[in-house]
């Protein structure tokens, strides 16, 4: 009577496990398979075609996993089966989930062949983004080079309008560095080399704190210029200059 128990509950827990994970795994495999109709390669655009070569290469890479999952569902289901297992109404048979696992395997096929037949032309588009890219690089070493706010003569809001310009740059390099390194890594192309952006990141950062320390004596002198010269006290102001400076 014992095994007979115990033989009928873990019938009940393991058929209520592989149920539930039947139809998650079903679920996943036809929610991929949505995407990949819904979407396609567009070469007008880098952004899209290297979104969507990712996507279709991280589902390419899920395969095994889920061949095997499958494997694990058919056995599952014909043990249940052998053992006299009472399925429940809901039950999701496998040859649903195996139906869905071939459509979606023949969509990820012609997919990926889309893909193999586009890449030597989306391979050259993207290596003539990647020089243009350094051009651009050189032209903006050149400017920062030559405009940041370093002379003590520089006016404090001309120092962080220029920081500011400059930030705004360098985050658009940032992401126009980050598509195309993307773009090659999806592409099975050379790297894009090393770049100085991250130091010119650092150092904008290091002068913004260095030009905003300095507001304080700034506002105190821009208040000197707006005081009446009717009201000028040469001492006084000379007093105040040293304590500002020190």
């Amino acid at each position: 009577n014992k095994y007979d128990y115990w033989h009928k509950d873990i019938l009940f827990h393991f058929g209520n496990k592989l149920g539930t994970a039947m139809k998650e795994g079903y679920a996943e495999i036809s929610n991929a398979r949505l995407e990949l109709e819904r979407n396609s390669l567009d070469s007008s655009s880098v952004e899209n075609t290297v979104a969507f070569i990712l996507r279709v290469q991280a589902f390419s890479r899920k395969v095994p996993s889920w061949e095997r999952n499958l494997t694990a569902y058919r056995t599952g289901q014909e043990l249940l089966r052998r053992q006299r297992y009472q399925f429940p109404a809901d039950w999701l048979e496998y040859v649903t989930i195996d139906g869905e696992w071939s459509a979606f395997k023949q969509i990820l096929k012609r997919k990926e062949d889309t893909i193999a037949e586009q890449l030597p032309v989306l391979q050259g588009k993207i290596v003539e983004e990647g020089k243009e890219f350094e051009k651009k690089l050189a032209e903006f070493y050149s400017d920062w080079a030559k405009g940041k706010p370093l002379a003590g003569a520089t006016s404090f809001n001309a120092a962080l309008e220029s920081l500011r310009i400059f930030a705004g740059r360098l985050s658009r390099m940032q992401e126009e560095k980050t598509r195309i390194v993307d773009a090659k890594q999806a592409l099975d192309l050379e790297p894009q080399p090393d770049d100085k952006l991250d130091s010119i990141e650092e150092e904008i950062n290091d002068l913004q704190g260095v030009w905003n320390e300095l507001a304080t004596v700034w506002g105190e002198v821009e208040s000197l210029k707006d005081m009446q010269w009717a009201s000028v006290v040469p001492r006084k102001i000379r007093r105040q200059l040293e304590e500002t400076q020190e």
